[in-house]
């Protein structure tokens, strides 16, 4: 998929996302499903869910008749709080039990992830778990 730019792709989108979930229930069925695949499923079908959320967003924003300006707002992390931080919101981001009071909300979680995921190595790393740990060490020491 790709960035959703009109109706028809938001429910080729929805459709999909819904093919995902059956297919992820299905596979989890299966004896000892091979977690590779199953991290590969719902990893699109969240991708493809955050598509949809920003385009919503994005066409809420215009309907109003206006659209706010965005600047650029930088926040800088030491590797360790970026390593901390994207555990967390990976974590945080795989329940639909929290409740938002917009949207929108889950929206900008998901695109802190995404950004510090591509900016982070370890999260592909065999350590990962262990890494995770000694960053939150490091994090707290730091205090």
């Amino acid at each position: 998929m790709g960035k959703i730019e009109n109706e028809h792709q938001l429910q080729v989108s929805r459709k999909a996302v819904d093919r995902l979930r059956r297919a992820l229930a299905g596979y989890k069925a299966v004896p000892d499903p091979d977690p590779n695949c199953l991290d590969g499923i719902q990893f699109m079908m969240e991708k493809i869910e955050r598509e949809i959320e920003e385009y919503l967003a994005q066409k809420a924003n215009v309907k109003g008749g206006f659209k706010m300006e965005s600047k650029k707002v930088t926040i800088e992390l030491t590797n360790s709080e970026a390593l901390v931080l994207f555990d967390f919101l990976a974590r945080f981001n795989e329940h639909d039990d929290f409740l938002f009071e917009d949207a929108v909300e889950r929206k900008v979680l998901w695109d802190i992830e995404s950004t510090l995921e591509k900016s982070l190595i370890e999260p592909l790393r065999s350590d990962y778990r262990l890494l995770v740990k000694q960053a939150r060490e490091e994090v707290r020491n730091n205090e």
